[in-house]
């Protein structure tokens, strides 16, 4: 059985290319962090990838900072929910690069996730209307990262 978007084998790993063409779409990251007590905490947040690590951008006042700051390790699930089954999982370690701020080097970052998950011009609506919230510029460096296609591996199946 072959993946019905790129013909490729269901059930395997997504190319390079694949990888970068996916996680350039729209798709919403559910981040996991810890909190101090150690329970794990799942936060839907944008994302932009620029081949070798993730950038999260929050509000200085999100919970998920604050486990960030007591521990730096988190995984991510980005994956396509409209039936690809395309998924790309990461563990890592989270690095709060900037901020909080309410002008800084994360604005452009921001305003191409905004375009991009909001489109264009609601997208530029949306960050001037909330430029004035003090963001954070998260920095997620993949330790291991999976990705999958299409159906069942074998190894389930057998």
């Amino acid at each position: 059985m072959a993946d019905q978007e790129t013909g490729a084998p269901a059930g395997s790993r997504l190319t390079d290319d694949e990888l970068r063409e996916f996680l350039a779409g729209a798709w919403i990251c559910r981040m996991g962090t810890l909190a101090e007590d150690g329970a794990p905490c799942v936060t839907p947040v944008w994302y932009d990838y620029d081949g070798a690590g993730y950038v999260i951008i929050g509000r200085e006042r999100a919970e998920w900072l604050d486990h960030i700051r007591h521990d730096p390790r988190v995984a991510l699930c980005i994956d396509d929910p409209d039936g690809s089954h395309r998924r790309v999982l990461v563990q890592g370690r989270a690095e709060i690069v900037e901020g909080p701020s309410v002008r800084g080097a994360w604005l452009p970052v921001a305003q191409r996730m905004a375009e991009r998950y909001m489109g264009g011009p609601d997208g530029v609506k949306y960050m001037e209307r909330t430029l004035h919230y003090p963001r954070v510029s998260v920095r997620v460096t993949p330790d291991k990262t999976t990705t999958w296609r299409g159906a069942w591996a074998r190894k389930y199946t057998k």
